[in-house]
């Protein structure tokens, strides 16, 4: 935020949040709380609210009126898919780091002032290309509960494959739900990446004894781990590149005056971001050739 001046204004957090206005995916007003915080106290904010629709949104942040500020108003688009991505991360990850956003914008590691606002660009991009993707990229462990077809093969939600736990065959009884492990010897999993986009991604328990697995609803438990152990290199480079641009859409005069960061490309509009998004998350949706 800045005043008339065009210089950053800090501690102006609660006046932020209290004009702040939603509108949902049908475009009606919507009273969802949103959430203003200060990065640091360099001027630059964070609002945050949580959606229960899937759809466009938009954020209407007004700043306060002069002298103070301008008393603009200013619109957000924000998308949100209607996607639950269940599992439990091995480990925190980004889609990129925090050392190559530094390289790309030939910022030197000692210079930090902007480090907050660079690790909020690389969870939320990570977020938002995980969402539209409809997967976790990074390494995840699952519990899935799956229906019975009579098929050699059960695929699972996500992939590619790194190890299967355990495979069990559920009973419902009016005591509740019964759970018999299946003999490991009679399955194997497939998926093993072999890049992105490949049908071979999604992982999936096989049978080896020429058998299948028996037709119910919700009869199969697999508990397995899924993901890259590793980033893909050309999903980290998309990334990495996503979070440089959204950096110098924030318009850091700053930043080019101390010279310290590389903002001398012309800053790519809204638009074009989201189809970008949108274009690197569709590379890396799962596909599996047939149920």
């Amino acid at each position: 935020m800045r005043d008339l001046a065009g210089a950053l204004v800090t501690g102006q957090a609660a006046t932020l949040a209290s004009a702040a206005t939603l509108s949902d995916p049908a475009g009606v007003a919507s009273a969802l709380a949103v959430t203003v915080t200060e990065i640091g106290t360099t001027g630059w904010y964070l609002a945050t609210f949580t959606p229960d629709a899937a759809g466009q949104w938009v954020l209407t942040l007004t700043d306060p009126a002069a002298p103070t500020a301008s008393g603009q108003d200013f619109d957000y688009p924000i998308s949100v898919a209607d996607v639950g991505i269940p599992g439990v991360p091995l480990a925190g990850y980004g889609l990129t780091t925090l050392e190559r956003v530094h390289r790309m914008l030939r910022l030197p590691d000692s210079q930090t002032s902007h480090d907050d606002l660079l690790e909020v660009l690389i969870d939320g991009i990570t977020s938002q290309i995980e969402q539209r993707a409809q997967r976790h990229i990074g390494l995840y462990s699952y519990i899935e509960d799956l229906d019975g077809w009579g098929t050699p093969t059960l695929w699972l939600a996500q992939g590619p494959l790194v190890s299967l736990a355990a495979v069990e065959e559920l009973a419902y009884t009016s005591g509740g739900v019964a759970a018999t492990a299946v003999d490991p010897t009679l399955y194997r999993g497939v998926g093993i990446s072999h890049g992105a986009g490949g049908d071979d991604d999604r992982a999936g328990v096989q049978r080896t004894d020429g058998g299948t697995w028996g037709e119910g609803r919700g009869r199969w438990r697999v508990t397995y781990d899924a993901g890259y152990t590793v980033i893909p290199p050309a999903l980290t480079l998309d990334a990495t590149r996503l979070v440089v641009a959204h950096f110098r859409r924030s318009d850091l005069e700053g930043l080019v005056s101390e010279g310290r960061a590389d903002l001398s490309s012309t800053p790519i509009d809204v638009a074009e971001l989201d189809r970008l998004t949108e274009r690197i998350a569709g590379q890396w949706r799962l596909r599996v050739a047939a149920i």
